[in-house]
């Protein structure tokens, strides 16, 4: 099973390398380039939020620090673009956990929310007052990651952004997996079972912060890169709501939950022809009724029907099935 799922997903990848020059139309270029930098910016987040359990709604802000590290060291510092995205994911990560300190201590998920979200108001305020150097509310563009242009700008955009998904998604699966993954999971759902076996909770949560920030610092510039350019109005609230619907729609159960859920959010607007402004509404009614009647999720119920099927072939069609000789009684029978 598992070597099946692999070969699924190298096919996948492989498809998701070939498509750009299959179609040869840019604009399936630039559609997957933000539905991909979507999926692994919400993969982030549900780790951090859902897995964790960490109430950092605020992460729309973090994000944006990342991408204007980013941009401010290339285009003003000078520095080599690849070298200027480490930059960016540090300085994230740095507001990421300034920002932990008091989310940890204040209690209550309504104060922690406000904190959050003047933490992102605050952050778009100062792009705002460094114009000089930030461009202001109309923003700033990115310098473009070097080779640019192979393979045509926007493939190349989509290429890269491609690769950062599928790493930086299969680095959050394999966390999740791990030992310590389990640990964060279990400091995320039940503290007081973790404390009770000896498990540092405060410990683990900063911990939480200090792993999942770095791969959202990236999912951002991933986010960024693809359109090229950054403002405030790209890391506001709203991404932050958005965000957390695609947990509600997909599903937080499971990793794949997140990404059915922001692959739909990213590409809502296109496959509907719909304006962006009715978006938000539109995904948050959608939203607001799979909460109430499929509370698990697209994901969640399709895998419980699943399970429903398999149980039911199980129980009524097993003694159906003929069962093979075994190996050594064919042998025994040719000799």
């Amino acid at each position: 099973m598992i070597i099946k799922t692999r070969i699924i997903l190298v096919v996948l990848l492989l498809v998701g390398l070939l498509l750009p020059f299959i179609t040869n139309n840019s604009f399936w270029s630039l559609f997957l380039a933000r539905v991909l930098g979507s999926i692994f910016f919400t993969t982030a987040v549900w780790a951090l939020l859902e897995v964790a359990g960490q109430p950092a709604f605020g992460v729309s802000a973090i994000a944006g620090i990342g991408v204007y590290g980013y941009a401010l060291s290339a285009n003003l510092g000078g520095l080599n673009p690849w070298f200027a995205i480490l930059i960016g994911i540090i300085c994230a990560t740095l507001a990421g956990m300034i920002l932990s300190v008091p989310s940890m201590r204040i209690g209550g998920i309504m104060t922690q929310g406000i904190l959050n979200i003047f933490f992102i108001f605050a952050f778009a305020a100062l792009i705002a007052a460094l114009v000089k150097y930030t461009g202001g509310t109309a923003g700033i563009t990115l310098k473009p990651l070097p080779p640019n242009g192979i393979f045509g700008q926007l493939r190349y955009k989509y290429l890269i952004v491609l690769i950062f998904t599928v790493i930086g998604v299969g680095t959050i699966y394999s966390i999740l997996k791990s030992r310590f993954g389990k640990i964060i999971g279990l400091t995320g759902s039940n503290e007081r079972l973790a404390s009770s076996l000896g498990i540092n909770v405060t410990k683990y949560k900063r911990l939480a912060y200090l792993v999942f920030v770095p791969l959202l610092a990236l999912a951002g510039f991933s986010i960024g890169f693809s359109s090229g350019v950054t403002a405030p109005k790209y890391w506001s609230v709203e991404l932050s709501f958005i965000t957390i619907l695609s947990f509600w729609i997909g599903g937080s159960r499971t990793i794949l939950g997140p990404i059915v859920g922001a692959a739909f959010i990213a590409a809502f607007p296109t496959l509907f022809n719909a304006a962006m402004e009715w978006r938000i509404v539109a995904v948050g009614i959608l939203a607001l009724l799979i909460r109430m009647f499929l509370p698990e999720g697209i994901v969640g119920f399709l895998e419980n029907k699943y399970h429903n099927l398999r149980t039911y072939l199980d129980q009524n069609y097993s003694s159906m099935v003929i069962p093979r000789p075994a190996k050594d009684s064919l042998v025994k029978s040719g000799e």
